[in-house]
């Protein structure tokens, strides 16, 4: 004689009814069931980079009377996705007036090609007046140019960051926390806030740029 044994769970009874039931209304909906695939990488990696095929030299140089010209030749950051430390180029623009040096940091695979960067300081009284009870403090003109220094269009793949030293303004009394960075609006004649940082540790604000332009440096 032979025994024959049913054994029924009604946890696992109960979970089939419902995952038919689910999968019937999908069906009737015009709904498939599948597996929902992840983006990859997380978030998009942005434009690719290449190796620059050539680090042109200087042939013509864009420097002027009054202002200092740097020089920064294109680097390969590496493989999406960047791993850092990516490399850098750091430029130190010495001001031929009374106000301390400003430095800009490039990163690799900023550009593609070589980049002379012109730094001239300008006159606060030349210049438009900040509104909204704001005082201009120091301004200077930031200019691209390529190695026959004609001027670069193209936009930058990656933003520079830009830092000015406001040790002599703190020491004279003013809140480095109430200081700003600005880029002027020619068309409209209006200073355009930056999202700028103060780190008081160093006494120093730092921005980003994804262009260059007229910059200010307000006290609000």
């Amino acid at each position: 004689m032979n025994f024959r044994v049913l054994f029924s769970s009604p946890p696992l009874t109960g979970l089939i009814v419902m995952l038919t039931v689910i999968a019937g209304y999908m069906a009737a909906n015009g709904t498939s069931i599948s597996a929902q695939e992840a983006p990859w990488p997380t978030p998009p990696p942005g434009v690719p980079f290449t190796p620059p095929l050539l680090q042109d030299p200087v042939e013509v140089s864009a420097a002027l009377p009054g202002s200092s010209t740097l020089v920064v030749f294109p680097q390969w950051p590496g493989q999406i996705p960047l791993v850092p430390p990516v490399p850098q180029t750091t430029l130190v623009f010495e001001s031929t007036n009374e106000h301390p040096p400003i430095t800009l940091v490039v990163d690799a695979g900023t550009a593609d090609h070589t980049l002379q960067i012109r730094y001239t300081p300008l006159a606060v009284e030349d210049l438009p007046a900040a509104s909204q009870g704001r005082t201009l403090l120091r301004a200077f003109l930031l200019e691209p140019f390529d190695a026959l220094a004609e001027p670069v269009s193209t936009a930058f793949a990656r933003p520079m960051k830009l830092t000015i030293p406001v040790a002599t303004l703190t020491g004279a009394g003013i809140q480095g926390d109430r200081l700003l960075v600005a880029l002027l609006d020619a068309e409209e004649g209006l200073w355009r806030p930056l999202i700028t940082t103060y780190y008081p540790g160093t006494n120093t604000l730092e921005v980003r740029l994804i262009a260059f332009d007229t910059i200010a440096l307000l006290q609000e």
